[in-house]
């Protein structure tokens, strides 16, 4: 028989490991680079020519404070997050709201607002079929160049690479 203790110790170690890939992930894409950045920041880099590191300290942010462009940039940081962000939000509010509310119009108001994201997917649709196409601009180019031209939509080995 198992004690409860072993059990619950068992069930972490199971937790750990289905959630050790999610962590390494994080680890690699966020905490990584943040630590690299903080790292990077305190030296000057010489990227062109031979790429050369030398060490710096908090010289580059003493530099920050007192470079009047720094401040500018703050403030217009600033003055963009206090207007734009309240602004945003309430507008994306009510567009939910009104796609949700039980108004006459709302299907037409439906349409004209996923409009541009279904014109755009079939606008990409119909250039792509364009350069793929038997007599499309791929296979025009191909045969300026004079290599083999393909139907790359209909011919089973081609049609998912060209995908």
């Amino acid at each position: 028989m198992v004690s409860k203790s072993n059990k619950q110790f068992n069930d972490s170690v199971n937790a750990y490991f289905f959630i050790s890939p999610t962590i390494i992930i994080l680890l690699i894409f966020l905490v990584l680079p943040i630590v690299l950045a903080i790292l990077l920041s305190l030296y000057k880099v010489q990227p062109l020519g031979d790429i050369s590191y030398a060490f710096r300290g908090g010289k580059n942010f003493l530099r920050l404070t007192q470079d009047e462009r720094v401040a500018i940039a703050l403030k217009n940081t600033v003055e963009y997050v206090a207007i734009v962000v309240p602004i945003q939000t309430v507008l994306a509010l009510s567009l939910a709201l009104i796609l949700n509310a039980q108004i006459k119009g709302k299907n037409i108001f439906r349409v004209l607002f996923f409009l541009p994201t279904v014109t755009s997917s079939a606008v990409l649709t119909l250039i792509f079929m364009w350069i793929c196409n038997s007599n499309g601009l791929l296979n025009s180019f191909l045969a300026f160049i004079h290599l083999p031209t393909y139907n790359w939509l209909v011919h089973e080995g081609r049609n998912k690479p060209s995908v």
